[in-house]
């Protein structure tokens, strides 16, 4: 509401300082943001079809830069009109990206009507280059527009937080998600849904969940606990095997290391939301809305007065406390098979 008002009053300020928590649309708002600045349609919203809005889509826009610190990513911006890498190899935003900055925010405007810079991860800038950043701040041109976005605001410098329209960004609603990767991603309504729901407000894990087919291995999560009981331990027990068995670690690399571990984490998310569903579905009547696998709402209903709402709540906590356990290097094998033995103890049959 903030930026469109700014939008259709003309105020629009030199710095914003997009901050909340990772992956809940900050960087997307920063590039819509920057669209409907510089679209030619004069509209509330961008118009995505317009040479500035595509431009800027696609990042060549001659009066777009955006800027964040990336391991082993490299892209090339126009900038009036020379082809120039302003991204780093390491994790930090260094000096050379800000004084390239600082040198092109002075500059007229090229086609556009704003000069718009995007900086992701504001607080991983060099102390060299945040210093020489909060000059600029200080001394805006008319025509320049900076968005930083952070998800650790409390890294900052007090001062360019004080010189920083602040907008604070909570995870998203379902509608939202939902709608972005309707709109944006031309994803179906239908095959939205699921991603939707199992994201945790987060539109980048929404995506990764839609794109990394993690919805089929919650058929098997949810088989496995449909059936789960003390007398079927055998049964549970390989299948946690067959999710942690991996060469040894001087076998494989740290990327994959990185993926075996997202894979328990989706497992034990995806039991966290049978089990929260239960709770809500015991708790509020049968509302469905809050439900996350929505889908699965006649498995849910016959399953809360199979747990007292005492034990499902103990349930959650153990999950969260095996994330803690394998995030510690703990044996996960022995994590796992442990907070299934807790919670088949705690079924009624």
């Amino acid at each position: 509401n903030l930026l469109k008002r700014a939008v259709e009053t003309g105020r629009i300020s030199h710095a914003y300082l997009f901050f909340g928590s990772e992956s809940v649309g900050k960087k997307y708002t920063a590039i819509q943001f920057a669209k409907v600045l510089n679209c030619t349609q004069n509209l509330p919203d961008s118009c995505d079809i317009c040479f500035s809005c595509q431009q800027i889509d696609k990042g060549i826009h001659p009066d777009f830069q955006l800027i964040e610190p990336a391991v082993g990513k490299k892209r090339i911006y126009m900038i009036d009109g020379v082809e120039q890498l302003i991204e780093p190899d390491g994790i930090h935003i260094k000096i050379d990206q800000i004084r390239e900055l600082k040198r092109n925010s002075q500059l007229s405007v090229t086609v556009g009507k704003k000069r718009i810079y995007i900086i992701d991860g504001v607080e991983k800038m060099e102390e060299e280059a945040c210093n020489s950043f909060l000059k600029t701040l200080e001394e805006p041109t008319k025509s320049a527009v900076f968005l930083l976005i952070t998800a650790n605001i409390e890294a900052l410098l007090p001062t360019i937080i004080s010189r920083c329209q602040l907008i604070h960004f909570n995870p998203l609603g379902l509608k939202e998600i939902k709608e972005i990767l309707e709109k944006k991603y031309e994803i179906s309504s239908q095959l939205a849904e699921l991603p939707s729901r199992l994201s945790n407000g987060k539109i980048s894990e929404a995506l990764r969940i839609y794109d990394e087919k993690i919805l089929e291995k919650r058929k098997e999560i949810i088989d496995l606990l449909l059936n789960l009981s003390l007398d079927r331990v055998d049964n549970m027990f390989s299948k946690v095997e067959g999710w942690v068995k991996k060469k040894k670690s001087q076998d494989i690399d740290e990327e994959i290391k990185k993926e075996n571990s997202q894979n328990i984490y989706d497992i034990l998310n995806l039991i966290s939301s049978w089990y929260r569903d239960i709770l809500i579905y015991k708790e509020c009547k049968g509302d469905v809305e809050m439900l996350t696998n929505i889908d699965k709402t006649d498995k849910i209903s016959t399953f809360t007065n199979k747990f007292e709402t005492e034990n499902l709540n103990k349930i959650l906590e153990n999950i969260e406390i095996t994330k803690w356990m394998i995030s510690s290097n703990i044996n996960k094998q022995l994590a796992i098979e442990n907070m299934f033995l807790d919670i088949a103890s705690k079924y009624k049959g």
